[in-house]
């Protein structure tokens, strides 16, 4: 939203106010008036709030501008009215209308006042919140906006396709590069924006992940995810952006579009200037945005056109920041700074010791923070306690080498750690600092498990809300950062690096370093450790056989498909109880893993597992938690039946299972959580005889279950009780449905359904209850999608998707006869319609006044019937409606339509105000390809004021 429209606004209307109707006696001065606004705007801007409390004080002023417009507007209708036929004014008119001036300047004059005054509440809590996320907000600190500019201006020449940032360790690059990410897509600058995180020991399949995410993708392995993504990105102007980059990255292999051959074409000599230009324009579909520690990484490996370097903040930015994390009084315990002198603030005496342990900070924005966060909103007593304790550490870690770290972070992390509430607080800290980044919940929850982290929880659903709780409270300390979802999770570089130091210097936690990549395991240090987290290391630096009595973790990751470790690895590793095994080549699995009889998880994700599977697993009877996602497995071995104790099962990603022997799934009373998405699929009928493949019916006598994820061809396979347990989350794909679940928002329970076909009552009755999340796809022979599917079943709908539906479906939403119908779907907040070719109408009828009322994005594509999106009656309900986009729609000729409206008092100008009162509430327009569109609404005050409303305010 753009404040300079209100700006625009209120001068435009003012004057002319003051111009035509201002009497003698009026108390309205116009330029006072827009001065004000000015002023308000300005430093609204300056200040760059944009939270909820600023935008309601947005919304005041727009109440100020429907005021000023409903005042202009009567008095364009009477400006011209005189008496005698048309000799001589109309005195009494006159009268009316100054009277009217008059109440209409004390409005202004009384909504003025509440908006100052809001203003400065919101202001207040905009800073509260500021707080919070000081660390994250790059264009809080004077220092970052020449780099900010610079980078934006890179980003639109044509000259210039890729761009190095560097910068020492903690300076921001990172939460730079993220805000540079935001501001594209709200700019529209490139088709797609991707963000990848990178790290000293690159994981292709992870990057390619996070690039799959940020495109809506699910990639079944690495080959096919290469060309997914060449597929999705080529011929398309994108923005790629790689975060902490260490040395040269093929980009071909993770698929970006961006290499020699355009380089080439780049720097090729034409003959004409204006012809070079357009040649470098017709080239620069990608665009490359890096971050590095060392600018000879950006120059030298990746070649980049433009490098800037972040530097640290400047020394008045770094106090101002330390004082808004730690808390109000933290200004009043500090040395005052100023350019001319040093003078102590009057109160309390500033602490000894806090400046010496504050320069070792770097004026790093991450040292800072996690400084700052120790002393936040702590008495006087402990500060000096704190300062102290951090004093005392800091000196003995001047003497240590850290490899870049702050001191002061050292010391500032280590006692954050030694404050958090629990052991078990502090274990889940460590635990994410060997995980990496954006690591995810699920995962931490196996190893959490194994590891018996949630000892009070009594299901897998309660361990997930405590690790959600946990990683939740670790956030809040500037341990963690958000990850790419919030089932995911980050650590900044830094704080992972203190993390690993003190798991291995507390805890026995042998962690490979960088620096130590190449060393051969000691094995002294191997007999003492608890948890060993290895990735990407030689085979010849692991020993023949673990002799690791205190083992109770072991993780290794590495995707050399040369890679072996001895049939005899395990044997003396009889504590084990979490075994992590990633992204390996197994000929055959290490037979000694059969004698870890107090394994509890066993994880083999992205494996190729060999032979032996069955044999290993029919040993393992503790087993609680099995994780095989996206590996090469083609059967699952009989042997599964035997782990009784098994709570959670994961074969997410399999594409290649084609087979669980029957009776395997129902062996398996204790199974809360069942994985199967994007794998197995082939369900074979209950009554047939030699079945070679489970039934669908395996699955109702699973009593404990409350997660399912679950492929079906097709809705007639589904048991009568498939879905009468109750679920806590799940995933159903039944039908030929599209592959990724991909969708603006995470719930809990989704479904999708493609069928070509009528559905009938007893066949809707099996679908599971309580869906969050929707997709129908084809739905030929159906004509009314909800009244068809006992829409009284989707209360809880969140998120709607329908698309590629022929001819037969003409209303989303039907009530013909005016009864009292249902609410419909009060709780829905995105309802997305693509290609449905016989769709008339969106809404057809009367509905509840609750019906849809939490509605924020409508999207419709491809509907070539359809003539416009709602009436009056359903504009008036969609309070929240905030997003409006329509596109290759060729009869849609406005948004709000009134011809259905019978009682023409419906389109008097209180309901046209409805309808003003919905457009100005949207944030964004986009409107493409509509070659019958004509207005928001053909009513004329709508033209009026959609003119001004969509004035720089929205995207059409």
């Amino acid at each position: 939203m753009d404040f300079c429209y209100f700006r625009d606004i209120v001068k435009r209307a003012v004057r002319i106010r003051k111009q035509n109707c201002a009497g003698p006696n009026s108390t309205l001065d116009a330029d006072a008036l827009v001065n004000n606004i000015d002023n308000a705007i300005d430093k609204a801007l300056k200040e760059g709030c944009e939270t909820q409390e600023v935008m309601n004080w947005m919304l005041m002023v727009e109440d100020l501008e429907y005021i000023i417009l409903s005042g202009l507007r009567k008095e364009f209708e009477n400006k011209g009215k005189k008496c005698c036929f048309g000799w001589f004014p109309n005195l009494k008119s006159q009268l009316q209308l100054s009277m009217e001036a008059d109440k209409y300047v004390q409005d202004v004059a009384e909504l003025l006042k509440k908006i100052r005054t809001t203003r400065e509440e919101a202001l207040s809590k905009t800073e509260q919140k500021v707080v919070a996320a000081a660390v994250k907000d790059f264009e809080h600190f004077d220092s970052r906006r020449d780099v900010w500019e610079e980078i934006m201006v890179a980003l639109q020449s044509p000259r210039i396709s890729s761009i190095g940032v560097y910068g020492k360790a903690g300076v921001g690059k990172t939460m730079l590069v993220e805000e540079i990410k935001r501001k594209a897509k709200q700019m529209k600058l490139f088709d797609d924006v991707v963000m990848a995180k990178v790290t000293n020991n690159p994981d292709m399949r992870r990057i390619q992940n996070d690039i799959a995410h940020d495109l809506g993708l699910e990639l079944p392995d690495r080959v096919t995810g290469t060309d997914q993504i060449r597929s999705k990105l080529t011929n398309r102007k994108l923005l790629v952006i790689l975060d902490d980059i260490w040395a040269r990255i093929d980009l071909e292999e993770v698929g970006i579009p961006f290499g020699i051959k355009h380089k080439q074409k780049l720097k090729q000599p034409t003959e004409k200037k204006n012809e070079e230009i357009s040649s470098v324009k017709e080239q620069k579909e990608c665009i490359l945005l890096m971050t590095s520690r060392d600018r000879d990484v950006l120059s030298r490996d990746m070649d980049a056109h433009k490098i800037v370097e972040v530097k640290q903040l400047e020394e008045r930015e770094a106090w101002e920041l330390f004082e808004k994390i730690a808390g109000e009084k933290a200004k009043n315990r500090i040395l005052q700074r100023t350019a001319e002198k040093n003078e102590k603030i009057e109160g309390e005496q500033p602490i000894e010791g806090l400046e010496e342990i504050f320069q070792h900070c770097n004026r790093l924005p991450i040292a800072i923070a996690t400084l700052a966060s120790t002393l936040e909103n702590k008495s006087l007593i402990q500060w000096r306690t704190t300062i102290t304790k951090l004093r005392s550490q800091m000196s003995s870690k001047l003497e240590e080498n850290l490899n870049g770290i702050s001191p002061s972070l050292c010391s500032a992390v280590e006692l954050r750690y030694g404050d958090l509430e629990s052991n078990q607080l502090q274990q889940t800290l460590l635990l994410c600092g060997l995980m990496g980044h954006n690591a995810s919940i699920q995962d931490l929850l196996k190893y959490g498990i194994g590891l018996n982290l949630f000892p009070d929880a009594a299901n897998i659903e309660a361990a997930r809300d405590e690790a959600v709780h946990s990683v939740g409270k670790l956030r809040k300390t500037f341990l963690l950062l958000d990850g790419g979802s919030n089932m995911h999770f980050d650590m900044h570089d830094l704080i992972q690096e203190v993390a690993i130091l003190i798991a291995s210097g507390e805890h026995d936690v042998l962690a490979l370093r960088k620096d130590a990549a190449k060393k051969k395991l000691d094995q002294e240090e191997l007999k003492k450790s608890k948890w060993i987290y290895l990735s990407n290391v030689d085979a010849a630096q692991l020993p023949y056989r673990l002799k690791c009595p205190q083992l109770t973790l072991f993780h290794l990751a590495n995707n050399n498909p040369d890679f072996e470790i001895s049939d005899k690895f395990f044997r003396g590793a009889d504590r084990l109880s979490v075994l992590g095994l990633t992204r390996m080549h197994f000929l055959s699995i290490p037979s000694s893993i059969s004698l870890l009889v107090n394994l509890r998880t066993l994880r083999l994700d992205q494996s190729g597992l060999g032979t032996n599977l069955g044999s290993i697993m029919g040993a393992l009877k503790n087993l609680q938690v099995l994780s095989l996602v996206g590996c090469d497995i083609k059967e699952l071995p009989e042997e599964t039946k035997e782990l009784g104790k098994l709570t959670l099962l994961d074969l997410s990603d399999c594409s290649q299972l084609m087979v669980i022997p029957p009776d395997v799934l129902k062996s398996l009373s204790q199974l809360e959580e069942l994985y199967l998405g994007n794998s197995f699929d082939q369900w074979e009928d209950v009554k047939k005889q030699d079945k070679r493949n489970a039934s669908l019916d395996e699955l109702t006598q699973l009593e404990n279950l409350t997660s399912l994820e679950v492929r079906i061809h097709e809705i007639n396979m589904i048991p009568d009780d498939l879905f009468s347990i109750e679920l806590n989350r799940y995933k159903i794909c039944i039908g030929d449905v599209w592959n990724n679940w991909g969708s603006p928002f995470e719930h809990s329970k989704i479904l999708k359904l493609k069928h070509d076909g009528s559905i009938r009552s007893d066949q809707v009755e099996k679908l599971p209850k309580k869906v969050e999340e929707l997709h129908l796809e084809k739905l030929n022979a159906v004509k009314d999608v909800f009244n068809e599917l006992h829409q009284k079943d989707f209360q809880e709908l969140k998120y709607l998707h329908v698309k590629n539906i022929d001819l037969e479906i003409e209303h989303l939403f039907f009530n013909p006869e005016k009864e009292n119908y249902n609410e419909v779907l009060p709780k829905l907040e995105e309802l997305f319609l693509h290609s449905l070719k016989g769709l008339q109408k969106i809404f057809h009828g009367e509905f509840e006044n609750s019906s849809l009322e939490k509605l924020r994005i409508l999207t419709v594509t491809g509907c070539n019937r359809l003539k416009n999106l709602f009436s009056f009656s359903v504009a008036k309900q969609l309070h929240n409606l905030r997003k409006i986009i329509v596109t290759d729609c060729s009869d849609i000729v406005e948004i709000v339509d009134d011809e259905e409206e019978e009682d023409a008092n419906v389109r008097t100008a209180e309901a046209a105000g409805d309808v003003i009162e919905l457009a100005a509430q949207i944030q964004c327009l986009r409107l493409q390809r509509l070659t019958a569109f004509i207005s928001f609404n053909q009513e004329k005050i709508i033209k009026f004021r959609s003119t001004l409303l969509f004035n720089k305010k929205v995207h059409i």
